[in-house]
C-alpha cells in the first residue's frame, strides 16, 4: 500500500490523533514561553490555527499545566477578533473549553469591546450547543444591553436592531431553560 504524500493531498502520518505525551511537552514549551503561540499564529492558516488552538486546549488540560488555563485564555482574548471561529468550533469539540469560554466570556463583558465585534461573534455561536448555551446567552444579553442604549437614543435608527436582539436573547434563554430543566 502507498504511503500518501503531501502532494497528492494525503497526510502523511494520518488524520490528527490527541498523542498525550506530544500535547504534555508542548504545555511544558508553551507554559515556559508563553508569547510562543503568539507567533506561531502569526502567518498560520485555518487549519494551523485550529490545531494550535486544539492542542493548546489539550495540554491545558492535563493537572500538572494548570497554568496554560490563563496563557490559553490570554491568546484568545488578545486575538479575539481573528481566532472567533476557531474559539467557539474548539470549544465545542474540546474536553477542556473552560479557558476558551472564559476568553469569551471576558470579551463579551468588557465594555470596549465594539457591537459589531459582538455580534460577529455571536454569528459564530451554533445556533444550539449545550456546552455554549449559557456563554451565548450571556453574550446575547450584552448585545441586546448595547441595542437597548442605542434605541433609547437614536429609535428609529436601532429599534429594529433591538426586536432582533430581543428575539435572539429569547432564543439563547430558551435554550438554556430547556438544558436546566433536562439536567434535572
Amino acid at each position: 500500500m502507498p504511503v500518501p504524500t503531501p502532494a497528492s493531498g494525503g497526510q502523511p502520518w494520518g488524520t490528527f490523533q490527541p498523542d498525550r505525551l506530544a500535547e504534555r511537552h508542548i504545555g511544558r514549551v508553551l507554559e515556559a514561553d508563553p508569547r510562543l503561540a503568539d507567533h506561531l499564529l502569526n502567518g498560520a492558516d485555518d487549519t494551523q490555527t485550529a490545531q494550535l488552538l486544539t492542542v493548546y486546549s489539550r495540554a491545558a488540560a492535563h493537572p500538572t499545566l494548570h497554568r496554560l488555563d490563563s496563557q490559553l485564555a490570554d491568546l484568545c482574548i488578545r486575538h479575539h477578533e481573528d481566532l472567533a471561529p476557531h474559539i467557539v468550533a474548539t470549544a465545542t469539540s474540546t474536553d477542556h473549553p473552560g479557558p476558551l469560554l472564559n476568553a469569551i466570556g471576558t470579551v463579551t463583558a468588557h465594555p470596549d469591546t465594539p457591537l459589531d465585534t459582538l455580534a460577529a461573534l455571536h454569528d459564530q455561536l451554533p445556533s444550539t450547543s449545550h456546552r455554549l448555551a449559557i456563554t451565548a446567552a450571556r453574550l446575547t444579553h450584552t448585545i441586546t444591553s448595547r441595542y437597548r442604549v442605542l434605541a433609547d437614543a437614536n429609535p428609529e435608527a436601532f429599534l429594529p436592531d433591538l426586536a432582533l436582539a430581543l428575539n435572539n436573547l429569547s432564543i439563547r434563554l430558551g435554550s438554556v431553560r430547556s438544558i436546566m430543566c433536562g439536567a434535572r
